[in-house]
């Protein structure tokens, strides 16, 4: 774990999920979807999204505000990835796979089915 999300960060999880490419291009290929002009920080950081689907928030750079018992919407604790389907939650720091963890040992093809998922909650079948 990365010394300033050891002191400072959220990025939290189970399972260690390493910055590969394939992994990390599985959420670019989400992001893309949701914004494929990059209006705005989407594969940089995520942005507070919600659908019945999936949920993305990106890091937290705030305090929490809700006292020492978090309620499930404080944003210092939630994951910055949530598929509700598969319970899939990541949590990174500061950026997209940076110090990153999951609740699930993830691998390429769980994460490409996952993705595919929320693709198509946005969008329609993917393979139209």
């Amino acid at each position: 774990m990365e010394l300033g999300n050891w002191l400072f960060g959220n990025s939290h999880g189970k399972y260690l999920i390493p910055r590969t490419e394939e992994l990390y291009m599985e959420f670019v290929r989400l992001f893309d979807a949701c914004e494929p002009n990059r209006n705005n920080s989407w594969r940089e950081y995520g942005i507070e999204f919600k659908n019945d689907v999936f949920e993305t928030m990106p890091y937290w750079w705030g305090e929490c505000d809700c006292g020492e018992q978090h309620s499930n919407t404080c944003k210092s604790i939630k994951p910055n990835f949530y598929h509700k389907e598969s319970g899939l939650q990541v949590s990174w720091y500061k950026y997209l796979l940076r110090d990153s963890y999951s609740n699930i040992e993830l691998t390429k093809s769980l994460l490409s089915a996952i993705i595919d998922d929320c693709i198509a909650s946005l969008c329609g079948d993917i393979n139209d």
